[in-house]
C-alpha cells in the first residue's frame, strides 16, 4: 500500500526519501509496513486509505477491541450458562410451584413411588416408601400443604437474582 506524507511542508513533497520515491506527498510504489513504521517514527504520515502508519497510533486505536475468538467463546459460555439457569428455573417451577401434600398424594396414586422419586431426586431425598417420600419432601420444605403461592415467589426470586447478576449463572455452571 502507498504511504502519504502529512507532516507540515511535506504534503506536496516530490523526490526520494530513503528508498521510497514521492510525488506530491504520495509514494509512487507500495511501501513495506516496516519502512512505513520507520518513516512514521520521524514524521507524520498515513497509508493512502487514511489509516495511521504510526505503530503506536495503531495500538492505541485497537486498545479496546475484543479478540474475535474470545468473544465467540464468551458468547458460547454465556449461552450455556443461560441454558443451565433456565433449566434450573424450569425444574424449580415443576417441583416447587405445583406440589403440596395433596398433589404429591395424587402423583403417588397415578405414577407410584417412581413419580415421587423423580421429584425428590434433585433434592437428594430418598426413601423406600411412598409415605416416607411425601414426609421427607414436606420436612425438607420442598412441598408443604397450601404453600403453592410461596413456592412460586421463591422461583420468581431465583429468576430475578439470575437476571440481576448473570455472572452468578456461570458459578452455577462451573459447580
Amino acid at each position: 500500500m502507498k504511504i502519504r506524507l502529512t507532516q507540515k511542508h511535506y504534503e506536496t513533497y516530490t523526490g526520494q526519501m530513503g528508498i521510497t520515491n514521492f510525488v506530491d506527498g504520495l509514494s509512487t510504489t507500495d511501501v513495506l509496513p516496516n519502512v512505513a513504521g520507520r518513516m512514521a517514527a520521524v514524521m507524520q504520515c498515513e497509508w493512502e486509505d487514511g489509516t495511521p502508519a504510526n505503530v503506536a497510533q495503531v495500538y492505541q486505536d485497537n486498545m479496546h477491541t475484543e479478540a474475535p475468538i474470545a468473544s465467540e467463546e464468551r458468547a458460547a459460555e454465556k449461552a450455556a450458562a443461560d441454558q443451565a439457569v433456565q433449566e434450573q428455573v424450569v425444574e424449580a417451577q415443576a417441583s416447587l410451584a405445583l406440589h403440596t401434600a395433596e398433589t404429591l398424594g395424587a402423583i403417588a396414586d397415578e405414577q407410584g413411588i417412581t413419580g415421587l422419586r423423580a421429584i425428590a431426586e434433585p433434592f437428594g431425598i430418598k426413601s423406600n416408601s411412598i409415605g416416607g417420600l411425601i414426609e421427607a419432601l414436606l420436612k425438607a420444605g420442598v412441598a408443604q400443604p397450601g404453600v403453592e403461592a410461596v413456592a412460586e415467589v421463591v422461583v420468581e426470586e431465583v429468576a430475578a437474582e439470575v437476571v440481576a447478576d448473570p455472572m452468578a449463572a456461570e458459578d452455577v455452571v462451573a459447580e
